[in-house]
């Protein structure tokens, strides 16, 4: 069988008809290398997404931890003003009680020289 016809154009029936299943293969292959490498991918985003919820979730839990510990110092503090406020008072009374005679003018009292220096 000759290649080519008498004219020197090639003979249709004479084409390489391995090479589309060659060509085929290939792209199977290539497809199917895309198609792992997509699904790889996505496993990996699908895994970062969920550390990245993992640690929303506990940067929230802390959040919320700290506010609650917030208001309980807060009410602690709310308990103790009473004690604040007398004792503030008690002080109050005795300073009063000590400048009554205005002798600070003077600066002999022992206290009061120690506040002055």
């Amino acid at each position: 069988m000759n290649d080519t016809s008498p004219v020197g154009t090639p003979n249709p029936s004479a084409r390489r008809k391995p090479v589309i299943p060659a060509f085929i293969l290939f792209l199977l292959s290539f497809w199917l290398l895309v198609v792992n490498t997509q699904r790889t991918e996505a496993q990996s985003i699908t895994r970062q997404v969920q550390i990245d919820l993992l640690q929303a979730q506990a940067s929230v839990r802390q959040f919320y931890q700290a506010q609650a510990e917030m208001a309980q110092y807060r009410d602690r503090e709310r308990l103790q003003v009473p004690g604040y406020s007398s004792d503030l008072s008690k002080v109050v009374g005795e300073f009063q009680k000590h400048i009554a005679d205005m002798h600070f003018r003077h600066v002999t009292c022992k206290i009061c020289k120690s506040h002055v220096k």
